[in-house]
């Protein structure tokens, strides 16, 4: 009993630990992504982080994290998961991954990342997206040749009908 007390005691101290530090990171972190997401063409945006601690520590520490976001000017913060569209999501966990890091050996799938951008945005956004393949499996579904000229792979999809049913191919190029 006094063994699981100390214990206790001593997940409650690195968790309260691990919630200190995350506080006193969270400003720099919350500039740092903005100011990437203004290099992939989400000007103006607004990007703060909120934690708040639980009453019970879990496989995640004490604290619970959500991501707001004011895409445009004037627009009030929003929870990240209501608000960004597939292309401003994928855009913003690129920002994410890049600024925190923490991706090496993950496998990371952006769909649709060039949505409402193009020309120079585009090639940032494919150099952002070959850093991070440097460590990581990245799959990346662009439309835009700038984005798609960083990939190593290349495969095409395609959807086709046989006789009564919808089938997918997909072939190496």
């Amino acid at each position: 009993e006094k063994r699981r007390i100390v214990f206790q005691n001593e997940v409650t101290e690195r968790a309260q630990r691990l919630s200190t530090e995350r506080k006193k990171g969270t400003k720099q972190i919350e500039d740092a992504v903005a100011k990437e997401l203004e290099l992939l063409s989400m000007k103006g945006v607004n990007f703060k982080i909120s934690i708040n601690e639980k009453e019970i520590i879990d496989e995640d520490g004490k604290d619970d994290i959500e991501f707001f976001l004011s895409a445009n000017p004037g627009e009030p913060l929003r929870p990240l998961r209501r608000v960004a569209s597939g292309g401003e999501l994928s855009r913003v966990m690129l920002a994410i991954k890049r600024i925190v890091g923490g991706t090496s050996g993950m496998t990371m799938i952006f769909d649709e990342i060039d949505a409402g951008i193009g020309g120079k945005v585009a090639e940032i956004v494919g150099r952002r997206l070959h850093e991070l393949a440097e460590n990581s499996q990245v799959i990346c579904i662009p439309h835009l040749p700038q984005i798609a000229v960083f990939g190593d792979h290349h495969f095409l999809v395609e959807k086709y009908q046989e006789e009564e049913s919808t089938r997918t191919a997909v072939r190496e190029l």
